[in-house]
């Protein structure tokens, strides 16, 4: 609900009024891209996603493991460690979960679409929903030695300038 109505919000700008209009969706965002294009694409252009989930349960759980859920399930809230920094959520979010069907909202897409990975991403581990999606313009990229959030706490192995760079480059020829 609050991509759609910034959507909205954005198509009322009279810089981006009767422009084509891109979505970037990043983990997490990137499933929030999916169902905010399948439901708003007759308005949105293009859909370009790094290290999406394509299964908001199962992403959770391997990530946080089903302790995690367990244990919103019994206290109401959890605790977790991110590594970088911790974050609670409630039992409310997991349960929410379950409701969005992502393998259904990708079926829906017609828009050019692409997808980019890390080959050492943990989280998403595969491209299961670049074969999903029906659009005829579909591209895949991977980076072969980038992690989930392609290396960015990492000097030695840091892709996020090729990253950023290939996705402007990719979403100025789908959108010009």
């Amino acid at each position: 609900e609050d991509a759609t109505k910034a959507f909205e919000y954005l198509r009322t700008l009279p810089s981006i009024e009767n422009k084509p209009i891109g979505v970037l969706g990043f983990s997490l965002g990137g499933a929030i891209g999916i169902l905010l294009s399948a439901k708003q694409q007759e308005k949105i252009n293009a859909l370009a996603l790094w290290s999406s989930v394509d299964n908001f349960e199962q992403t959770f759980i391997k990530a946080f493991s089903i302790e995690a859920f367990e244990k919103a399930k019994k206290a109401g809230l959890v605790e977790l460690d991110l590594g970088w920094r911790k974050i609670v959520l409630s039992n409310n979010f997991f349960e929410s979960l379950k409701i969005f069907d992502l393998k259904e909202a990708l079926k829906k897409l017609k828009i050019p679409f692409l997808s980019i990975r890390g080959e050492k991403d943990p989280i998403t581990p595969d491209h299961n929903l670049f074969n999903i999606i029906t659009s005829k313009e579909k591209e895949l990229l991977s980076f072969e030695k980038a992690d989930h959030i392609f290396g960015v706490l990492n000097k030695e192995e840091n892709f996020s300038k090729e990253l950023i760079e290939k996705t402007t480059l990719w979403f100025s020829e789908i959108l010009t």
